[in-house]
């Protein structure tokens, strides 16, 4: 992904919700490409991993944590890996989605409710654990 000269990440820290496929992959390499250093997470651990190595391999450092975004307790152990490792979080890319499973799960209405839940868990764990670093 090419990105303006503006855009410049360098001694930031990002996390990538998300991060095992799709945009997820796109954004963590463009976030380690403007100088981030990526935090990228994921339900699947074996694909975010792989993410991992390919923003290794654009020569920043990175950080591969399982997270289910739907899970408050997840998405709080992400956030403090990454406050443990980098000392803070400054960007969010909340790109992972959610999706309910069983009776309700083709309701159209509850679908966005459950994306915006993980989405606002993430922000506040990340604000919470930003305040208290």
């Amino acid at each position: 992904m090419s990105l303006p000269q503006p855009f410049n990440l360098d001694g930031r820290v990002a996390v990538v919700t998300g991060a095992a496929s799709g945009l997820g992959i796109e954004f963590s390499e463009a976030m380690a490409e403007a100088g981030a250093d990526v935090v990228c997470s994921d339900v699947n651990e074996g694909a975010c991993e792989e993410t991992a190595e390919r923003v290794h391999g654009l020569g920043r450092d990175v950080l591969a944590v399982r997270c289910d975004v739907s899970k408050e307790d997840d998405v709080k152990a992400m956030v403090e890996r990454a406050v443990e490792r980098y000392g803070r979080v400054d960007v969010l890319f909340n790109n992972a989605g959610t999706r309910r499973r069983g009776a309700g799960a083709a309701s159209a209405s509850t679908r966005p409710r459950t994306g915006i839940r993980s989405s606002t868990s993430t922000c506040t764990a990340s604000t919470t654990a930003r305040a208290s670093a």
